[in-house]
């Protein structure tokens, strides 16, 4: 696995196949995707008692985490106000116009860098959830997304505002208000694209979508992957399945007013966009999946029968169950697959008329 100081254990909780993050990650892999996290399977014990089959990842963050940047400004604002920001205390922070939709926090900060034009990474959330699950992080309001800084994650007043206007500035271009090729890589975003729509993703560009902005670069990157428990064979918002023909659900307009229209849903609009789309997935991704069906994913399945077992009798699952769970995403994989390669590479009209282009 990658070198890595901070790690987080993927209980696969709200995924019993416990393929999904695996299949994922090592799509992103395999196609060099930047800041990537690697994985590996594990039995988690803890003083001696099984504790049940996790995924161990590097986790994304900077500072430690998979984003290594080259130019860390929690690092520097940690070193330019060591008085204040120490690993048991921090500078008070400041909450403007909070429960409106112009809320930010930052903290307050005297010293900072010279340099504040990056490195950032930050995350597309749903509106309220910092505050309640992130107290210390430091967030914005675009006009139609809430953004968590990451990195730096104490953001002083002039590095939030810096990316504040950098992502309203792009969200503007996306939506119409000049070109979007000036503020963002066009191949990041059709890539995070192609993965949230082939991969069936739930979370409505809303949570766990990260995006960076690195220093002396004047585009906005898309990544890396992250969170893919809920996606594929399991729909979010119902308990039926989610078909292998089914559209992504961070594609549609919910209500009469665009306001809640996404990024990518309004990027992929555009039709050079889509086209980029469709090209990652001829030339990249589809022989990337050939292999993980016709090799890893088999390999996973009997690398991880055992450790299935134990970790069905941990939590009580029946004997089965997950394993089960698992020949049901392998099938999924396979009949979106021949789906998209129908639609996509032969040029076959889809039989699904709307629900995939």
């Amino acid at each position: 696995m990658k070198a890595a100081e901070k790690w987080t254990l993927i209980s696969n909780g709200m995924d019993y196949s416990n393929l999904k993050n695996r299949v994922v990650y090592e799509a992103a892999s395999q196609l060099d995707m930047e800041y990537c996290t690697d994985c590996e399977y594990v039995n988690l014990y803890v003083s001696g008692s099984y504790q049940g089959l996790y995924l161990l990842t590097g986790r994304i963050s900077g500072n430690g985490g998979v984003v290594d940047f080259d130019y860390d400004l929690d690092v520097e604002n940690r070193m330019l106000n060591s008085d204040v920001i120490t690993d048991s205390s921090l500078p008070d922070p400041v909450i403007v116009d909070e429960g409106t939709l112009s809320e930010e926090k930052y903290y307050d900060l005297k010293y900072e860098p010279a340099d504040i034009t990056g490195d950032y990474l930050m995350e597309f959330v749903q509106y309220g959830i910092p505050q309640a699950y992130n107290p210390d992080s430091t967030w914005f309001l675009t006009d139609r997304m809430m953004v968590k800084m990451k990195s730096p994650k104490i953001a002083s007043e002039m590095e939030l505002h810096y990316a504040e206007d950098y992502v309203r500035k792009a969200e503007d271009a996306v939506f119409g208000e000049g070109d979007y090729r000036d503020v963002i890589d066009t191949d990041s975003w059709a890539m995070v694209y192609l993965f949230m729509d082939f991969f069936g993703y739930q979370d409505d560009s809303a949570g766990s979508l990260y995006f960076y902005k690195k220093r002396n670069d004047p585009l906005l990157y898309c990544g890396p992957i992250w969170d893919y428990d809920k996606s594929m064979t399991d729909n979010f918002y119902d308990e039926e399945p989610f078909p292998y023909y089914g559209r992504a659900f961070f594609d549609v307009v919910y209500g009469e007013n665009d306001r809640y229209q996404l990024w990518h849903a309004r990027l992929n609009e555009y039709p050079e966009f889509h086209e980029r789309v469709m090209e990652h997935y001829r030339d990249e991704l589809e022989p990337v999946m050939d292999t993980i069906l016709d090799e890893k994913v088999p390999e996973w399945i009997n690398e991880t029968a055992s450790s299935v077992r134990m970790d069905e009798v941990r939590w009580n699952r029946g004997e089965g169950f997950e394993a089960g769970r698992a020949r049901e995403v392998e099938t999924w994989l396979h009949q979106r697959k021949e789906l998209f390669d129908s639609v996509w590479i032969r040029g076959e009209e889809s039989p699904y008329a709307g629900n995939i282009y």
